[in-house]
């Protein structure tokens, strides 16, 4: 109890001088927002694990749904588009937005958590385990 006290303390102590530094205060915001986001015990910020296109067709790669496209978007193709992100590797805050139609998107039964850790490890820790790498 009394580390979780110590621990707590010199965080927020850390947390106090972060949000006072200039430069560092904008970085570390944002950066906190959006692991709160995306990490968050109540987020619902993705819907879906799927399988899309890139960065050429024929490739694929892990993204997760976020939502539907704008309206604007929407309007502009004239077509249906879900909005999907895929995450960068080792570091999920990054990544590329893109737009699909839902025609071009595979949706996997996998669990969102499960695909973070996938991403993290660069396809190291996979959910799967009963298969072999060679099978």
């Amino acid at each position: 109890l009394t580390r979780l006290v110590i621990f707590k303390s010199l965080l927020s102590i850390y947390d106090y001088f972060l949000h006072r530094i200039p430069i560092i205060k904008t970085v570390y915001k944002a950066t906190q927002q959006v692991i709160k986001t995306i990490f968050g015990s109540q987020s619902q910020s993705f819907k879906q694990v799927v399988m899309v296109p890139f960065p050429t067709q024929g490739a694929w790669c892990i993204g997760l749904v976020s939502s539907p496209a704008p309206k604007l978007c929407l309007e502009a193709v004239d077509e249906s588009l879900i909005t999907v992100f895929v995450p960068t590797t080792p570091n999920p805050t990054s990544g590329y937005l893109m737009m699909y139609q839902k025609t071009e998107v595979i949706y996997l039964d996998m669990k969102i958590e499960d695909a973070f850790k996938y991403i993290i490890s660069c396809g190291v820790i996979n959910s799967d385990e009963k298969k072999s790498f060679l099978d």
